[in-house]
């Protein structure tokens, strides 16, 4: 029996190769802000609430990810800058209704 690996049969074909490497840079934004929604959900935000303060973005372009930060550090950082937003906006409402 021969042992013999081709090259073109270890190496993923063209369509395949670049749905690994997208896969590979864009791995967890999406796990990111999804852990961060869970969260502030968790934490008491309604969903209005948490999309009034994204206002149309996504949580973590709105909250970006810091180099080498935990899904769990990033969720519980992201409430709270959230939370932050979200005081900042009911201050300016009631500035404006007095």
């Amino acid at each position: 029996m021969r042992e013999h690996i081709r090259q073109d049969d270890a190496a993923p074909s063209g369509a395949l190769a670049a749905s690994v490497r997208r896969r590979q840079r864009y791995p967890v934004p999406r796990l990111y802000g999804r852990a961060a929604f869970a969260a502030a959900v968790e934490d008491g935000f309604t969903p209005d609430e948490v999309g009034r303060v994204l206002a149309g973005r996504r949580v973590v372009d709105a909250f970006p990810v810091w180099g080498g930060e935990s899904v769990s550090s990033y969720a519980h950082r992201a409430v709270s800058e959230m939370m932050m937003a979200y005081v900042a906006q009911d201050d300016v409402a009631q500035d404006f209704a007095n």
